[in-house]
């Protein structure tokens, strides 16, 4: 049978029709396979830079406990240095499995290797001769050894690396955006000329829209967390750096307050106005330490502790707490053990209890859960700030009034409040983000307005000790003495109370403004002085040194030392040692006392 032109030319079309469609499914399946191959180049770049920052990380890891090392001789802070050597080695083959398509990057981790390797060498060459000869022969080739210029190149080096794999990243996106805009172009023609064949496209694009969708929402969510986790950091540096200056000015603040109720010859009226100076001053100095616990810079006394124990000893506290309208639940499984400071988790419990009463004005539920949960890879790599392996949750849920995502998005920022003016800090919820960070765990909320809200806390579970025997206390020794103090602190203010207050209860108090002058005081005084309290940190030298300097000269002369600043700064300066008697700022009176009597009956 003969075909009419007309057949012939429907048939033409139809070919030609099938020959454009089949094009067009061919580019679109290109693009998407494409796009997901950038995909895949995307998360391997960022798996590449976040090895060379764990390999940067763990260097300056052991040259801190080197460092610590060399300062103390201390042995557990090498425990870091001695773990360097294995784990950068297993990252840096992690490394030449990600770049083995990148010639350039192969060759500059061939430049890295032996820098890291030199590096190591010289830490370990140094703690054995400090081990050997001592702090100064140790000393002296940290200043003049090459170790401290390699770690200069090595920082270059992975810098290099980072600044190649971030322009890469960046022409991924580049290229992903092109990919996007040639996809979509060939899908409309492809629609036009096929509609027919619609539904087979139509599951090539949905693959691909979906694949699409979830590469910008993973971008967005980490872009968020980047920004969040930066500015908590930035709060935290803040708050840690004005640790020092204010609580030298509440340790005078609430120990004059002190001193003046003791005093018998005060009227009524004078001694309310002064209960109202020392409360101000406890109150501003719970706030500083809230700050602290926000910023991750409070001293934390860990212990390996059951989380079950902790809320069944205080959930008496937590119902009083929320009120006879809020029923309390307890859900506690068979978690395990956990690292953390009691008095934190105690915080924590508080502080998430009245955020669920807060939450339910008209009365409800607070339900607290334990349970042992393992996460893993997918989770961590989801929830920035998790690790992977062994956890114990402790889950808050209440049935309150829940929250929206704009509230969701600044709860754990120092002094957001919904609540009205004057009727809260805003410092719960940091103050126990702060501590979770601290304590090495992760916190998650889900809420929804309506529908209530869970927290749940992720720590790291641990082997179970056997508690110590805890002996009774013995009965506390008076608070007069006679000894000879020598008191070295640079804030005028705080030297005259300690002066005073010790004074006051019979000791005999030497004044030094600076280290020099407590150098001079302990070398011209003739008479034995049996106690010395130094502050840690002052212009022109540490308290520290002084105490090295005059224990030298006098054996039995016994330091305690006492400090506004962080632990991170203290732990610079050497003292938080063990055996170290140590007063944290803002202190009153009776404390300063009863810790100058302990410390010389010892």
């Amino acid at each position: 049978m003969r075909q009419t032109p007309i057949n012939r030319r429907l048939t033409i079309g139809f070919i030609f029709v099938a020959l454009v469609l089949v094009l067009n499914i061919l580019v679109l399946s290109y693009n998407t396979d494409r796009l997901f191959h950038i995909r895949d180049s995307h998360i391997r770049t960022y798996e590449i830079l976040s090895e060379l920052q764990t390999v940067l990380s763990i260097l300056k890891d052991a040259e801190a406990g080197q460092r610590a090392y060399l300062l103390t001789g201390e042995e557990p802070y090498l425990a870091a240095f001695d773990l360097a050597g294995p784990s950068v080695r297993d990252h840096l083959l992690r490394l030449r499995t990600l770049t083995t398509d990148n010639p350039l990057q192969q060759r500059q981790l061939d430049s890295l290797e032996p820098l890291i390797a030199y590096t190591l060498t010289e830490f370990r060459r140094t703690t054995d001769l400090r081990r050997v000869k001592g702090f100064d022969a140790a000393l002296r080739s940290v200043v003049y050894g090459p170790a401290k210029y390699k770690i200069e190149d090595i920082e270059r080096l992975i810098a290099t690396m980072e600044r190649a794999n971030r322009t890469r990243l960046q022409e991924e996106v580049q290229e992903a955006q092109a990919n996007t805009r040639q996809t979509a172009v060939t899908f409309a023609a492809t629609a036009l000329i096929a509609f027919t064949l619609l539904w087979f496209i139509y599951r090539r694009l949905h693959r691909y829209i979906q694949a699409r969708d979830h590469a910008e929402e993973a971008l967005r969510v980490s872009e968020a967390n980047l920004r969040q986790s930066q500015k908590m950091e930035a709060v935290g540096r803040l708050a840690g750096g004005i640790a020092h200056d204010f609580n030298n000015l509440l340790t005078v603040i609430t120990g004059y307050s002190e001193v003046l109720l003791k005093k018998p010859d005060m009227s009524d009226r004078q001694r309310k106005y002064v209960e109202q100076i020392k409360q101000a001053g406890n109150r501003a100095a719970a706030l500083t330490s809230q700050l602290l616990a926000f910023s991750r810079r409070q001293v934390l006394q860990p212990k390996v502790l059951d989380l079950n124990e902790s809320i069944t000893a205080i959930s008496a506290m937590l119902q009083r707490l929320i009120g006879e309208d809020i029923r309390l639940t307890l859900a506690l499984g068979q978690i395990g053990a956990v690292t953390a400071d009691p008095g934190q988790i105690d915080q924590v419990l508080l502080n998430l209890a009245a955020n669920a009463r807060d939450a339910m004005p008209q009365g409800g539920t607070l339900t607290i859960e334990t349970a042992p949960v393992e996460l893993d890879e997918n989770y961590a790599s989801r929830h920035p700030g998790a690790q992977a392996g062994p956890h114990v949750m402790l889950a808050a849920s209440d049935t309150g009034c829940g929250m929206d995502s704009e509230t969701l998005a600044h709860i754990y920022e120092p002094f957001f409040t919904t609540k009205e003016p004057g009727k809260g800090t805003g410092l719960g919820l940091s103050t126990v983000y702060g501590i979770v960070k601290q304590s090495g765990g992760s916190i998650w909320v889900y809420s929804e307005p309506g529908l209530g809200t869970t927290f749940k806390v992720y720590l790291p579970r641990v082997a179970p000790c056997v508690p110590d025997r805890v002996e009774a206390a013995s009965i506390e020794h008076s608070h007069f003495g006679t000894e000879a103090i020598l008191l070295v602190e640079d804030e005028a203010a705080v030297r005259s109370l300690i002066r005073s207050v010790l004074a006051e209860r019979g000791y005999l108090v030497l004044e030094a403004a600076s280290p020099e002058e407590a150098l001079t005081i302990g070398a011209s005084y003739r008479s034995q002085i049996h106690l010395l309290v130094t502050d840690v940190v002052m212009p022109g030298g540490s308290g520290k040194h002084v105490a090295e300097q005059l224990t030298r000269q006098r054996p039995d002369l016994k330091v305690l030392y006492m400090s506004g600043y962080t632990d991170s700064t203290i732990v610079h300066h050497g003292v938080l040692d063990s055996g170290l008697a140590f007063l944290q700022k803002p202190f009153t009176p009776d404390a300063l006392t009863r810790k100058v009597r302990k410390v010389l009956t010892d």
